[in-house]
């Protein structure tokens, strides 16, 4: 037999609230009570929408939400009455192969109930079978992820002298000053233009920079490829320089956290994150429908056997926070994420800009002019700023305020190590472009400069001594000067 949480109850303005345990109860059609029409409605308990207050015993105040703020405003609006009953099966309302629905949608199919409240995601399917009001909440998709955990600097570590430049950068670095190295010498010992200078010559040009290079350099092959070498070296040293002192002052707090990614394309880049959605949840069916590229990696993703589906948030929101040795996320409406991430203990975050449009509204039984009332009476609530406020009230907790989450990088600058969104914390192959090309280029030029002064000579050379042969096997000698025949 089934049970009654309570009796019906006045909730704020003309709002009744019956509860039903089981399928199989609802109340009966009201028609009117006290001269005003009442509705019946069925609701889903889910957080933050509508829910018992924790602790509380049974009576009016035992229940709120979103949702009972929005329906006791609407009543005030209409002048009508709301006769809440707990939806039998506990669904939101899904087709069966007969063509029967589930849930909520069911009730109304049924005519059991006059409204749905709750999360009710309107889709095509729904649409044909109840009619839906204008919504009350306009969401999509974001990712919940643990918050990262306080580590350590490494500026007490050996590698501290390394971390401003990436790996790419040293390589490129020191693959650089071999080859200068290996041209400079190329150039000093087959080089005719360059002559060697004594040693106290070369000890006063390699501590004097201010020198001129042709005093030290005969040849321009050497000059040039000793000027790029010096702004090579002193390219490198400023960008070192500055990135370990940006590093060294960044670390005074003496702790950083990191998140690897931010959107969804990041997460994508991260095969090593175990992400997830709820089961039989708009999400998941979301990405198993679209057809765009991004949402398809993810669907292929989220039908790895690696992946858990939950059923629902409270077990999704446990796992992600006994996560310690993997990473995890899950890819949550909106507004659960806003408010899961708002409550103590505060220790979940939510990153990514919005995926995909969903629409939240009431679903009224066909035949009924309630649903135009129900938009009358939202649009109301949206120009006056009410259903805003209320909003930001439900969605807001100890742990952040709702308009302060809804922007995709609010973590994001405070956590992640995505260098689109924050500071480089060591230098890339892409932000030395400038300098290397640079010094490249005078190699380039160096390179065809020592070639030049090698070849030019010797081609002169046989020139002038084919001459002097032809000359002298006509008769005619020809003394060549000490300058072109050696």
């Amino acid at each position: 037999m089934a049970q009654w949480r309570g009796p019906g109850v006045i909730l704020g303005w003309g709002l009744v609230l019956h509860l039903a345990l089981w399928s199989g109860l609802f109340v009966s059609a009201i028609t009117q009570q006290q001269g005003k029409k009442v509705y019946r409605v069925t609701v889903k308990e889910e957080m933050p929408y509508i829910f018992q207050t924790p602790g509380s015993s049974e009576g009016p105040n035992s229940f709120e939400g979103l949702l009972i703020d929005v329906l006791d405003r609407v009543s005030k609006i209409l002048d009508v009455t709301f006769s809440l009953n707990h939806v039998g099966d506990g669904a939101f309302g899904e087709r069966r192969d007969d063509g029967t629905w589930t849930g909520m949608i069911g009730e109304l199919q049924r005519n059991e109930s006059d409204i749905a409240a709750g999360p009710l995601t309107v889709t095509a399917d729904r649409a044909r079978i109840v009619d839906f009001s204008r919504s009350f909440s306009s969401t999509g998709l974001r990712i919940l992820v643990k918050r990262p955990e306080n580590t350590l600097t490494s500026t007490d570590h050996v590698d501290l002298f390394v971390q401003p430049f990436s790996v790419g950068v040293w390589v490129l670095v020191l693959a650089t000053a071999a080859v200068l190295q290996i041209l400079q010498s190329l150039n000093q010992r087959f080089n005719p233009k360059e002559k060697p200078l004594t040693n106290e010559k070369n000890y006063e040009y390699e501590y004097c920079p201010a020198i001129d290079e042709k005093r030290m350099h005969t040849s321009k092959a050497g000059w040039i490829l000793s000027a790029s070498s010096k702004v090579f070296v002193v390219s490198s040293v400023t960008f070192y320089t500055a990135q370990l002192t940006s590093i060294l002052v960044h670390s005074v707090d003496g702790e950083k956290q990191y998140l690897p990614f931010v959107t969804f394309e990041g997460l994508l880049n991260h095969p090593d994150i175990n992400y997830s959605c709820l089961d039989k949840s708009f999400a998941c069916k979301y990405f198993e429908t679209s057809v765009q590229s991004l949402e398809k990696s993810i669907e292929f993703h989220l039908k790895s056997g690696r992946n858990t589906r939950y059923n629902n948030i409270d077990t999704a929101t446990r796992h992600l926070r006994r996560s310690t040795t993997k990473p995890q996320a899950l890819i949550i409406e909106s507004d659960f994420a806003y408010y899961v991430t708002s409550q103590e203990p505060c220790d979940l975050i939510v990153v990514g800009e919005e995926l995909g449009d969903i629409s939240h509204s009431f679903a009224c039984r066909p035949g009924l002019n309630i649903c135009h009332d129900l938009d009358v009476a939202i649009l109301t609530l949206k120009s006056t700023g009410e259903l805003g406020r209320l909003r930001n009230k439900w969605l807001s907790g100890p742990c952040g305020k709702y308009s302060e989450m809804t922007s995709p990088y609010a973590h994001a600058n405070k956590y992640t190590t995505d260098r689109q969104f924050t500071k480089d914390s060591e230098r890339t192959v892409k932000s030395f472009a400038i300098p290397l090309a640079v010094v490249y280029s005078g190699v380039v030029v160096g390179i065809c400069m020592m070639l030049w002064e090698i070849y030019r000579p010797k081609s002169k050379t046989v020139k002038m001594f084919r001459i002097e042969y032809h000359d002298r096997s006509d008769g005619i000698e020809i003394e060549s000067g000490s300058d072109v025949i050696k």
